[in-house]
């Protein structure tokens, strides 16, 4: 059986397990979710975050320096119930002649009895520059397949509606994720891409976004 590994892995690759559908960039999906009113404590928060983001140069650092100042700490304010924030998750799924492997920036997820990520997930991918820059998208939709496969082998259905977010910088970008077919040998993913959001100047929104999104993990079933 073939392994594709996560940090190698590009669309072209992909396409060799799987089915992928791409309805594009669909503003008005993500525009239309609700979530909580932000609590006084998170507004404080986010007007810090926002401070230091202004300051900062944010485009020139490292991955390392913008996850710890910009990326997890939004991953954190959406944490709820007992969904909490990770870095650094390894995940893995088999689908036909082959096995997606690796690891994955982030994830917003329940915690398990030994304090570690559980299903459902959602999934946080930074991309890399340099020598390890890697294909941020195709990462994303493996590590959201695999996620899919376990939710998938815990609780099987026709088809699983999961999300993740791809970052670049401060920008972030989310999607909507629909997988059919897991019981077959090649599952179909269809996608749905939100626009770009800049956290400098839009961190309400993406916290936003991701609470409503955590909402709807935390209404799941155990």
């Amino acid at each position: 059986m073939a392994v594709y590994f996560l940090r190698q892995l590009t669309a072209a690759r992909l396409g060799e397990l799987v089915e992928i559908v791409d309805r594009g960039v669909l503003p008005e999906l993500w525009e239309e979710r609700q979530a909580d009113p932000f609590t006084e404590d998170e507004r404080v928060r986010l007007a810090a975050l926002r401070r230091q983001l202004v300051s900062f140069k944010v485009h020139i650092v490292n991955e390392a320096t913008i996850w710890a100042r910009a990326i997890y700490p939004l991953l954190a304010m959406a944490e709820r119930d007992k969904i909490r924030a990770f870095a650094q998750v390894a995940i893995s799924g088999t689908f036909g002649n082959g096995e997606l492997r690796g690891e994955v920036d982030g994830a917003l997820a329940p915690m398990g009895l030994v304090g570690d990520a559980v299903p459902p997930y959602l999934l946080v991918v930074e991309a890399k520059r340099g020598v390890e820059a890697h294909d941020p998208i195709a990462q994303l939709l493996g590590g959201l397949l695999c996620a899919a496969r376990r939710n998938h082998t815990r609780r099987p259905r026709g088809e699983h509606v999961i999300y993740g977010a791809y970052t670049i910088a401060d920008v972030w970008t989310f999607i909507e994720a629909t997988i059919a077919g897991l019981d077959g040998d090649r599952p179909r993913v269809t996608t749905a891409f939100s626009r770009e959001y800049t956290e400098t100047a839009e961190a309400e929104t993406i916290l936003l976004l991701l609470k409503s999104m955590v909402a709807e993990l935390a209404s799941q079933p155990a």
